[in-house]
């Protein structure tokens, strides 16, 4: 197409528009030329107006107008599809209110467009019903429906519970406390003398005796909860759960079980189980319980869970077991016991006993014969006689006679380990296994001896060197004077200041491995042996590599090769050899980069001969002679 002066081209057909023009092809974006550009179709002539196109190409812009080319302000929501909440199209924002709905977000693809879609969910309500009881009858239903004459409620203090019954016929049922049915369906109760009907709470009447009973008499079995009376003939069994509250008067027989409160005059003939408030106690046969005594208790049998008592208790006989009391002794006055075993003793007074079982809690003063077994605990001040089995805290002022079998303890100062046995004195460390094995720390026999030594434990960690040490010493051997030995075995490689005449050469020629030259500041005496990181030569290779430059005024050797190909030089830009002495000269860039003059490689040998120089294409085979002018 010719081009106009005015730079404009013309614009190319719809049908002719290249199709991929706004896309992407093989990676790279296409291009477009001004003939395929869109017109421009200037500045809308008046505010919220909307481009339209059709299938030709054209190209307009108008007034919004139909679905979906208008805009949409909001969202018009309809109750079951009748009176439109808020103003029409004034809805943004949904806000979901309420329990058991759901508001859930997701998307579809709707005419090849991804769209936001939100769905609510009212689950239906699956109620339970349940009868008087609280049971469960019914479940999983949603609707209730009563019938004739029955009313459905809430019942008062409860939220989501619904009761039915029937509100003009009530039918009550009566039972005895065994729980058996009496009176049923009645819907009357009248009620005797001394008694009273109250309401404990709703739709709930409750009988009971008021006041108290003048006289009650019972010829058979009968069973009370509380019971209040002032007079009571009994010819049968009275069973009272809640208790029985005036005087008592008569024998009892059988067990009592409850609080006993007031006096008890006769003899108690059974065990006796619980507390006793009271004050002299005398028990000739024998006693369970705790016992809060304020004056003089005598027991001869005492079987008791413990025991506060302010004044003098004695106890002086034993039970079947051999013990005279257990449990917690809390006693303000002079406790004398025969035979005591219990679990704790409070005591701010003075207790006697021939023989202490359990723990004691407190300072002990006076000589304690026999042995001791448990833990104590707080200050000995006196001699203990016997063997100590046990655990002791605190501080130990005095000899230490006898064997110490013991764990872990802390002895200040000094520890004298004496013997008595003909035997140096020692201590044996176990291992940690079973106490299998021990090493002793012995001292010396008393014939080696001229006066005491002290010798001073490292202050490094490590092993001590005893005697023939058949493992490595992991530890430094740090001294001022001299090491002598027949032989020394090991590595030598990190001695220092070593003086000898020779040393011991072995031929490595076959060690795959890098080794150090050594040298030395002079060639004889006493120097030092140094070597050069730089500097390494590998016996199974035979090859000498040196890292850096290296000095050295004349070279005799068979053949030098580099260490890599077509990498390193021969001489400097600006350190030259003056002349290169050679026969046949070789040339080859073949495993090396192309000349470049024409990029091709080349193999080619320069020979010389009498009056001609040659060279010769070692790839081609051809020969060819240099053209030579003299001069």
């Amino acid at each position: 197409m010719a081009k106009l002066l005015s730079g404009k081209v013309g614009v190319q057909t719809y049908a002719g528009l290249s199709t991929s023009r706004n896309q992407i092809v093989g990676g790279q974006p296409s291009f477009i030329g001004l003939n395929e550009v869109e017109p421009n179709l200037g500045l809308s002539p008046q505010n919220s107006y909307v481009l339209y196109g059709d299938a030709n190409g054209t190209r307009r812009w108008g007034e919004p107008s139909g679905a979906p080319s208008g805009s949409v302000s909001g969202i018009t929501i309809r109750d079951e599809g009748l009176n439109p909440v808020g103003l029409a199209g004034s809805v943004t924002i949904i806000d979901i209110v309420g329990d058991g709905v759901v508001a859930i977000q997701t998307h579809i693809t709707q005419g090849g467009v991804q769209v936001g879609l939100a769905t609510l969910t009212i689950p239906a309500n699956n109620l339970d019903g349940e009868d008087a009881r609280g049971f469960t009858q019914v479940t999983g239903i949603s609707t209730i429906r009563v019938g004739l004459g029955l009313s459905i409620f809430a019942p008062s203090g409860t939220t989501g519970i619904a009761s039915i019954r029937s509100l003009t016929q009530v039918g009550v049922d009566v039972y005895d406390p065994a729980s058996y049915l009496t009176v049923s369906e009645a819907s009357q109760i009248i009620v005797g003398t001394g008694l009273s009907v109250t309401q404990p709470q709703v739709n709930r009447a409750k009988i009971e005796f008021e006041g108290i009973i003048p006289r009650l008499e019972v010829t058979g079995i009968s069973t009370f909860n509380q019971t209040s009376l002032s007079d009571a003939n009994v010819t049968g069994i009275v069973t009272a759960t809640g208790g029985v509250i005036g005087n008592l008067t008569g024998n009892v027989v059988g067990n009592v079980t409850g609080d006993l409160n007031g006096n008890v005059t006769g003899n108690v003939t059974g065990n006796l189980t619980g507390d006793v408030y009271a004050g002299l106690a005398t028990a000739t046969k024998g006693f369970t319980g705790n016992i809060n005594a304020t004056g003089v208790s005598t027991i001869t049998q005492l079987l008791v869970g413990t025991i506060n008592n302010t004044g003098f208790e004695t106890a002086f006989g034993y039970i079947s077991n051999g013990n005279s009391f257990m449990g917690n002794l809390n006693s303000g006055g002079i406790s004398t016991t025969k035979y005591l075993s219990n679990t704790n003793i409070n005591s701010t007074g003075i207790i006697t006993a021939t023989s202490f079982v359990g723990p004691v809690t407190g300072n002990v003063s006076g000589n304690i014969t026999g042995n001791t077994n448990g833990t104590h605990t707080g200050a000995v001040s006196g001699n203990v006689t016997g063997n100590l089995n046990g655990n002791v805290t605190g501080n130990v002022t005095g000899d230490l006679t006898g064997d110490f079998l013991a764990g872990l303890s802390t002895v200040t100062n000094e520890l004298h380990i004496k013997s008595d046995d003909g035997t140096p004195g020692r201590i044996n460390y176990y291992c940690e296994t079973g106490n299998a094995h021990y090493s002793q720390v012995k001292a010396a026999p008393h014939s080696e001896y001229s006066g005491n030594v002290t010798a001073i434990l490292p202050v490094k960690s490590g092993d001590f060197i005893v005697g023939d040490t058949e493992g490595a010493i992991s530890q430094n051997i740090i001294t001022s004077g001299i090491i002598t030995a027949t032989t020394f075995v090991g590595a030598g490689q990190n001695l220092t200041d070593v003086s000898a005449a020779s040393v011991l050469v072995t031929a490595t020629d076959t060690t795959n491995a890098t080794h150090y030259m050594v040298f030395s500041d002079s060639v004889s005496g006493q120097e030092t042996m140094r070597t050069d990181n730089s500097l390494t030569y590998n016996p199974s290779t035979n090859q000498l590599s040196v890292s850096g430059p290296i000095d050295v005024s004349d070279i005799t050797c068979h053949n030098i090769t580099p260490e890599l190909n077509n990498t390193y030089n021969l001489g400097t830009n600006t350190q030259r050899f003056a002349n290169i002495y050679s026969a046949d000269l070789q040339l080859s860039n073949v495993n090396a980069h192309p000349n470049s003059v024409d990029g091709t490689k080349g193999d080619w040998t320069l020979q010389e001969g009498e009056s001609d120089i040659f060279m010769i294409n070692n790839i081609t085979g051809k020969k060819f002679k240099i053209n030579l002018t003299e001069v």
